[in-house]
């Protein structure tokens, strides 16, 4: 199990945001299975836990080494960014494989995340391999 310290990150915000689909809640915990690697985290006032892969994946993945309130002042330069960088604080872009990005953005299309998800899990069942973390399995 590893920790490590988070500033300017909301793990909810990242994980429901539409960018990835490969995702179950269990418990505060959030089970992602991403670049063929399967882990869970959940996030505490200022440090993620996670299981499953090292603290350099997290880094890299959720792009922690990132200066998000650099970035935030470049692109705020008018009142519906600022809304939504007020109503999304840290949301992060996750680093994404471009083929499972590919996917999940054709299988988006005129679908809902709900919609998404089964359609990615279908095509993960039967194309894809078995990967088990603490009884789950996505």
């Amino acid at each position: 199990m590893g920790k490590i310290k988070v500033h300017n990150f909301n793990l909810e915000h990242t994980l429901e945001s539409g960018q990835i689909f490969r995702i179950n809640k269990d418990n505060g915990w959030y089970y992602v299975n991403a670049q063929n690697k399967f882990f869970r985290i959940k996030q505490g006032s200022n440090e993620v836990e996670f299981n499953g892969v090292d603290e350099e994946f997290i880094i890299y993945f959720f792009s922690l080494n990132e200066n998000l309130p650099k970035i935030l002042k470049e692109i705020n330069r008018d009142k519906y960014i600022g809304k939504a960088i007020t109503r999304y604080r840290g949301l992060r872009l996750i680093k994404q494989e471009p083929w499972e990005c590919l996917i999940s953005f054709i299988c988006s299309s005129a679908s809902n995340i709900p919609r998404i998800k089964s359609k990615l899990n279908t095509l993960s069942k039967s194309f894809g391999k078995q990967l088990l973390l603490d009884n789950h399995q996505l």
